[in-house]
């Protein structure tokens, strides 16, 4: 049944703390996208979030969001012009105009980056994303694991660029992508998949917004509930099968390298966590973890056993401020507790596992070494 439901000041709490949770470390920091969306609501109102089947089978819609680096956003942001242009100059290109938009990626910044330019451009959003959580490829992306192309695809650069991208598949696209960010100020505004409503809603993960919210709300209320004790509330939210509680404890190291990925050189870290407590009788206290990682968190393993992998998503959370963490900012001598969540479910096919796992990554499994 279609439904409407209103993105106002009132959800964006709730809908931060999931879209950070779901964001495994990666995706970027929310702060700065969040202040874009309270600015946007003020001054244009709040957003329509539609579900699946709200819209008619041939109505054209499209993703957006950023690619590059949040940080470079962070240190020269624009606001929903780029996204607009980006859009627009997509759908002069296809010959007609989309009724909605949806993120690509509804974790970390992009799931506000979009709220904010859809409430400037009074344009509904979607409840559904490609990914169900951050990936930092756009390979990764459920149109891959369907056999369907992002392009044609826009992107637009805050210095007015538009740069059009056809006739390549996902890892072309990615491919293409990632250098042009040097030319074009380490970020820019991505607007790709103008299609039909019913390839999307077929093709994507849904209810990721709803997820998203309905999540971030759970926690926010447990922590609440439990007098901001996050190992409690971290229990409670384990007995009820919402998340694995893995553990607490004190990260005693941080190794950072490169890890070589699709021919290029990719950031990769190895963070050693004492851990003091430990569920499930998997991890052991008293006894150190490890976390490997490249842009999320991406294995964490015990005395040579796996413990969570992806497509699982892993989150690291700061007990001092109870809010998730990004690789980039998970520093020595913080203590922690780790979580893990269950993935979007189109991720548990072989396909999926293997344009998601560690492997992907070039990382080998404990077994392995």
């Amino acid at each position: 049944m279609a439904s409407v439901r209103t993105v106002g000041m009132n959800a964006l709490r709730a809908i931060e703390a999931g879209a950070q949770l779901l964001s495994s470390g990666g995706g970027g920091d929310t702060h700065l996208p969040r202040m874009l969306v309270e600015d946007a609501i003020r001054r244009f109102g709040p957003v329509q979030l539609l579900s699946s089947d709200s819209l008619a089978p041939r109505t054209p819609v499209c993703c957006t969001g950023l690619v590059g680096s949040v940080v470079s956003f962070g240190e020269k942001p624009a606001g929903a012009e780029v996204f607009e242009k980006a859009i627009q100059s997509l759908c002069r290109y296809k010959g007609s105009q989309v009724t909605a938009v949806f993120p690509y990626e509804c974790a970390g910044a992009n799931a506000f980056l979009t709220l904010a330019h859809a409430s400037v451009q009074r344009l509904p959003v979607l409840d559904l994303d490609f990914m169900g959580r951050a990936f930092h490829s756009l390979t990764q992306t459920t149109p891959t694991l369907h056999g369907l192309d992002l392009a044609p695809a826009v992107v637009t650069s805050t210095d007015g660029t538009v740069v059009l991208l056809d006739k390549v598949d996902n890892r072309g696209l990615e491919n293409f992508i990632r250098p042009m960010m040097r030319k074009l100020g380490g970020w820019g505004a991505l607007a790709a998949f103008h299609e039909p409503h019913e390839i999307a809603n077929r093709t994507a993960v849904s209810g990721s917004y709803s997820r998203a919210w309905g999540l971030g709300k759970l926690y926010i209320e447990n922590l609440e509930n439990n007098g901001f004790d996050l190992r409690r509330t971290l229990a409670k939210l384990h007995e009820q099968s919402v998340l694995r509680s893995l553990g607490s404890g004190y990260v005693v190291d941080v190794h950072w390298t490169t890890r070589s990925q699709g021919g290029r050189r990719s950031p990769a870290a190895i963070f050693t966590v004492f851990m003091e407590s430990g569920n499930d009788g998997v991890i052991v206290s008293g006894e150190h973890l490890r976390l490997d990682a490249m842009h999320e968190f991406l294995l964490v393993s015990q005395n040579g056993q796996v413990i969570a992998q992806a497509p699982e998503i892993i989150s690291v959370i700061d007990v001092r401020t109870q809010k998730a963490l990004q690789t980039s900012s998970l520093k020595q001598g913080m203590k922690v507790e780790i979580i893990s969540l269950p993935p979007a479910p189109d991720w548990a096919s072989a396909v999926g596992r293997s344009l998601s796992d560690p492997s992907y990554h070039g990382i080998k499994l404990p077994a392995d070494k």
